[in-house]
């Protein structure tokens, strides 16, 4: 089966960069557990020592501190002929040394069905259940994360289900995608923050060699907030994406691109709706093995958290990994992202945000994993208060049976 059609492309922020250099490696070398019933069983355990010089993301009297953070998850895995089954659940417990109010414990529960109901056709269902956080001075805190008293909270589930047709085989091949998720943040006064995204797509194949495949994708979304925000119209929408592209894969590169058109219609006709272009372009590049460089660009729309109406992002990103032995691995990577705030009360504002990270693994046993790296984020905004400077640096280690 082929990978998943992407309904949302991208949608976290650079930022969230971050978690991934510090948890990303963790299960890399693991070898699950033979349990007595034919389940494979896959802990992995990680702790992390950081300094962050700036943890709400302040414009100034910033708040510096120490952190530990501890996190686990478990993958259980069963097979039954060609169908797959997985659960997994993972918990990361964040303690701040210097400013125990951003303290902060988040769940994370996954279940999958993989059914290959013939040599041709596959059936895919995935469901998620997350409770998480917005760090103080991040999402709808940004610019005032100092004046709240605990990060905000919040619960967030989803439901897909992708069927595929075709084979390597096959010439032409199909993945249609139906899914849905919802975004509940806890405290009445946030209630307007809530919505539910309904979503379906559709993406054709059709194989030109053995390397190279055309694809045409349409993918549609129905935003519906629970509460409409004081004194202003509703924000719920529809989007639809109309993309053409090609995915490419050689023995030293591969590449996926996608461009092509996005639509957004608000419910509301005191909303302007828009159409503009949009892309994502993701190629990797492997000179030799042990080395890998990975650029991406990715155009898209985002929904709102300040004024306005939605958020048009522009990101790009550049990566460099490399294995310098079997044992010590590096990874810096440069991303710049440029959001432009668009409707009533904006007057097209615009934010810059830098993030820059250098890494280093060191792989002690095939079990143990020992990182660490510093991050620095710079973000240029339209407003004062957004604008802000973050040095995170960290050091750490992963324990995976």
């Amino acid at each position: 089966m082929r990978d998943k059609i992407s309904i949302k492309l991208s949608a976290k922020r650079l930022a969230c960069a971050i978690n991934v250099l510090l948890i990303g490696t963790a299960s890399a070398m693991a070898s699950p557990i033979r349990l007595p019933s034919g389940i494979d069983f896959t802990p992995t355990v990680s702790a992390d020592f950081l300094y962050d010089d700036n943890i709400t993301s302040a414009s100034a009297g910033e708040i510096e501190s120490w952190i530990v953070i501890g996190a686990s998850e478990f993958l259980f895995e069963a097979n039954d002929k060609a169908d797959t089954y997985t659960f997994k659940y993972g918990v990361e417990k964040g303690a701040y040394l210097d400013s125990s109010k951003d303290n902060y414990v988040d769940h994370d529960v996954n279940l999958g069905g993989d059914w290959e109901l013939n040599s041709r056709q596959s059936l895919l269902i995935e469901g998620s259940y997350r409770l998480g956080h917005d760090e103080r001075g991040s999402g709808f805190s940004r610019g005032f994360g100092k004046g709240l008293l605990e990060p905000d909270k919040f619960s967030e589930s989803g439901l897909s289900t992708t069927f595929s047709y075709g084979s390597e085989e096959t010439r032409i091949s199909m993945d249609a995608s139906l899914g849905v998720n919802n975004l509940n943040y806890s405290g009445l006064a946030k209630a307007d923050r809530n919505r539910s995204n309904k979503y379906g797509g559709v993406a054709l194949f059709v194989r030109l060699t053995g390397k190279t495949d055309v694809v045409a994708e349409v993918a549609h979304w129905r935003i519906g907030y629970d509460n409409q925000r004081v004194a202003q119209p509703t924000l719920d929408s529809r989007e639809t994406d109309y993309l053409v592209g090609v995915d490419w894969k050689g023995s030293k590169s591969e590449a996926n691109l996608r461009v092509g058109l996005r639509t957004k219609q608000f419910e509301d006709p005191g909303r302007e709706n828009y159409s503009g272009s949009r892309w994502s372009a993701t190629i990797k590049w492997r000179p030799v093995s042990y080395s890998t460089l990975e650029l991406s660009s990715e155009r898209k729309t985002e929904e709102v958290q300040r004024a306005g109406d939605f958020v048009d992002v522009l990101s790009n990103a550049v990566a460099w990994h490399h294995d310098w032995s079997d044992r010590v691995s590096s990874e810096i990577g440069y991303g710049l992202e440029k959001s432009g705030y668009r409707g009533a009360g904006t007057s097209k504002d615009e934010e810059k945000y830098r993030l820059l990270n250098l890494s280093i693994d060191y792989q002690l046993r095939r079990w143990l994993t020992m990182r660490g790296g510093h991050t620095r984020i710079v973000n240029g905004a339209y407003e004062d208060i957004l604008r802000y400077q973050r040095n995170i640096t960290y050091l750490g280690l992963s324990v995976s049976l």
